[in-house]
């Protein structure tokens, strides 16, 4: 694994809270999953921009580009989770892809979905749950 990936990696996983206080390890999935998701949403932007834009660059495709929506990055960071490069990260990334791109969008680092990009009007849960729901429904 290259430096960039690792320091890619690390860095994620610090924005992301994935680092939890030494008494967390006892703390359950319940409570570990509030404190990722407070971490996200009180992640600094330049962190969070500077984060987004590590992963990207260390890993396939595109993540991030001065286009990309709340959607599109939701859609991108759940891709990763077919990544074997960003190992635990990856289960991160899928996770809290939908909370991520909120941040990222409150950020200004991504833009507003508009009916011209994809975006449906709809809210951004429903947005990030579609395609799961699409799946499940199509196996029956």
């Amino acid at each position: 694994m290259s430096i960039r990936r690792i320091l890619a990696t690390a860095s994620a996983i610090v924005t992301l809270g994935a680092i939890a206080p030494a008494t967390a390890s006892a703390a359950s999935l319940t409570e570990l999953g509030g404190f990722l998701s407070q971490g996200i949403q009180s992640a600094d932007c330049n962190t969070l921009r500077s984060t987004l834009t590590l992963i990207d660059q260390s890993t396939e495709g595109e993540l991030l580009t001065p286009d990309t929506t709340r959607n599109q990055l939701s859609k991108n960071l759940t891709a990763l989770g077919n990544s074997k490069e960003l190992g635990p990260l990856a289960f991160a990334a899928v996770k809290y892809a939908g909370q991520t791109a909120d941040r990222a969008l409150e950020c200004k680092i991504v833009k507003e979905d508009t009916i011209a990009t994809g975006g449906t009007g709809l809210s951004s849960k429903i947005a990030d749950y579609a395609p799961l729901l699409s799946s499940m429904i199509q196996k029956d």
